[in-house]
């Protein structure tokens, strides 16, 4: 009976916790608007790239932020990639992807923001590839 008890309380805290960090405010960052950059898709219009450095200078505040909060700022990613033991990344073109210059062989050399999504839900790495 003592465990029930342990694990009630448990659930409890857990719900709780869920409930007021998804019900948190958008993620607000100095120089950055959400949207100028869902508004260009794959980087197309090359409207991203500034855009980024402030992104950037913010990751210390994106890291640990939860799947929907950022999916809330940069909007649905570029492009998905599904990773061992539940992980995750979205990929968002700084440059214009492959998909808008209709040259699939140019993936290499387009700038891209990588985002890795934990098991649990969380950002865990930001990487900019040139």
């Amino acid at each position: 009976m003592q465990k029930f008890r342990k694990f009630e309380i448990f659930f409890i805290v857990f719900v709780l916790l869920n409930a007021i960090t998804g019900c948190g405010a958008d993620i607000e960052i100095e120089d950055f608007s959400r949207e100028i950059w869902k508004s260009d898709r794959n980087g197309c219009d090359g409207r991203r790239a500034g855009e980024i450095e402030a992104l950037l200078g913010a990751k210390n505040i994106l890291l640990g932020k939860s799947e929907h909060e950022i999916l809330s700022l940069l909007g649905r990613p570029d492009k998905n990639e599904l990773y061992r033991r539940s992980q995750k990344f979205f990929i968002y073109y700084i440059d214009p992807a492959p998909a808008c210059t209709g040259n699939l062989h140019e993936e290499s050399k387009t700038k891209y923001l990588s985002i890795r999504i934990n098991a649990i839900g969380n950002i865990s790495e930001i990487y900019l590839y040139k």
